[in-house]
């Protein structure tokens, strides 16, 4: 009997990675499941211990408090270096990590006596090493990774808007929710964290790469099946994604920052939104990263709320459903990936 390929999908987010293992076949709730710190999150504990100067190099990763702890750092009297790959963790405009006060380099400069950090935030060693001592991970396949990558902006413009006009073009041109869906020789060159992973998850091993977004990772894992138009929502601990579904495929986004949300805003949001009398600037300019609509407004959506900050939606008068793929709502984004890598042909 020919034994299935696995895939391994990791969604890395503002405070959890969340990780499944899918083998084809198998009941969903049976699949390897881990949900673990972030590695934004762990990179901050870790740098947080240290009392010298900094080289710090690797890959781009999220940077979550990395860069108001380097900033800290430095006021205490510490140098911090930084290649420009790892730089680009704090800002994808380096010029920007520069006036902080970060020394970006080519290598570690002559003489460094300090401590040295290689930044990575796809370890796929790390998740092996748990899965294999328990028989599981011998026929993975495939690596298909989630992240949010705002994108390199051209210089002057905020990195808000770029990442939200990639998001609209790709929509406006009708590639749907395959647009979202990179291997690894078609990421965009300005997308530099999605570059970082697939590189390391290459140098890891890994022969078939795909790479999404995490808000597209979460629509797709949480959104039903229904042709009825739906109102998805992912409240993450960072970001807050809202999508229009209709017949499957997006026809609308909204984003905005979680901490900037409380339940009325929200509401007013989720209800105006779909209406299309949620203007791309209002969010904006509420510190968030935008929204538009490409479709005339529904008569009539459903709600489907995600993420770990769903509790949010307590307090509003919205009625709503809870989807758990697999009997667990953290592992939302990993599912999307797992519908991505079908879309693709890259797994059964």
């Amino acid at each position: 009997m020919k034994l299935s390929r696995q895939l391994l999908a990791i969604d890395i987010g503002h405070g959890t990675q969340d990780i499944l293992l899918y083998e084809p076949g198998r009941e969903e709730e049976n699949n390897p499941q881990l949900v673990l710190p972030s590695p934004s999150a762990v990179w901050t504990k870790r740098l947080r211990r240290v009392n010298a100067d900094l080289f710090i190099y690797g890959d781009t990763i999220g940077g979550g408090d990395i860069g108001w702890l380097l900033k800290r750092h430095m006021e205490k009297g510490h140098r911090v270096y930084m290649t420009e790959e790892a730089a680009r963790t704090i800002r994808d405009d380096v010029s920007r990590v520069r006036e902080m006060g970060v020394e970006v380099v080519d290598t570690k400069p002559s003489g460094f006596a300090g401590k040295e950090v290689e930044l990575a935030e796809v370890d796929i060693p790390f998740i092996t090493n748990i899965l294999q001592p328990l028989g599981e991970g011998e026929r993975m396949a495939v690596v298909a990774i989630a992240v949010q990558d705002h994108g390199s902006s051209p210089h002057g413009e905020s990195d808000r808007l770029f990442r939200f006009s990639c998001f609209r073009q790709i929509l406006e041109e009708k590639k749907g929710f395959a647009g979202f869906m990179y291997l690894s020789n078609e990421i965009p060159p300005y997308f530099h964290r999605m570059l970082s992973a697939a590189r390391r998850a290459r140098r890891h091993g890994a022969r078939q790469i795909m790479l999404m977004d995490t808000a597209m990772s979460a629509i797709m894992g949480a959104k039903s099946d229904n042709p009825e138009p739906q109102l998805v929502a992912n409240i993450g601990n960072g970001h807050t994604i809202i999508a229009l579904v209709i017949q499957g495929e997006i026809q609308g986004l909204l984003e905005h920052h979680t901490s900037l949300l409380t339940p009325k805003k929200l509401e007013d949001y989720m209800i105006r939104f779909p209406q299309a009398e949620v203007s791309n600037e209002e969010v904006y300019n509420d510190g968030g990263h935008g929204a538009f609509l490409l479709t005339k407004p529904p008569a009539h959506v459903t709600i489907a709320v995600t993420g770990p900050k769903r509790n949010l939606m307590r307090e509003t008068a919205l009625v709503y459903d809870l989807p758990a793929p697999g009997g667990n709502m953290m592992l939302t984004g990993p599912w999307g990936l797992v519908a991505g890598a079908k879309i693709r042909g890259l797994i059964s």
